[in-house]
């Protein structure tokens, strides 16, 4: 029993051993390889963002087009309203002057 004493502390001593090995810091390679594998998902994510920001302004510029092109239709349309009121109102004052006693009034009044 005695011999056994002694052979069970070695094996002991060796499983502590290879436990402080095992939670050793991390080496130089080690690092590098986390700062790899991060710096990968940080470049994936820029690259995501960028493409987002690329088609964001595309967006951005086919709104600014279609918002262009409406001013202008706003635009005709009001100069197509101001001149059809005044055409309107001149064909009713020379109606008046014609036709004097004459009313424009569709109910007659």
């Amino acid at each position: 029993m005695k011999t056994l004493s002694p052979t069970i502390l070695l094996v002991g001593l060796v499983a502590a051993l290879s436990v402080g090995c095992a939670s050793a810091p991390p080496t130089v390679g080690d690092k590098m390889l986390t700062q790899s594998e991060g710096t990968r998902e940080l470049a994936k994510q820029w690259q995501r963002g960028d493409a987002l920001v690329k088609k964001g302004e595309s967006i951005k510029a086919e709104g600014q087009e279609i918002i262009g092109k409406g001013d202008a239709k706003v635009k005709e349309g009001d100069r197509l309203i101001a001149e059809g009121t005044a055409m309107k109102k001149e064909s009713e004052m020379i109606f008046k002057e014609r036709f004097p006693g004459q009313t424009l009034d569709p109910t007659g009044n």
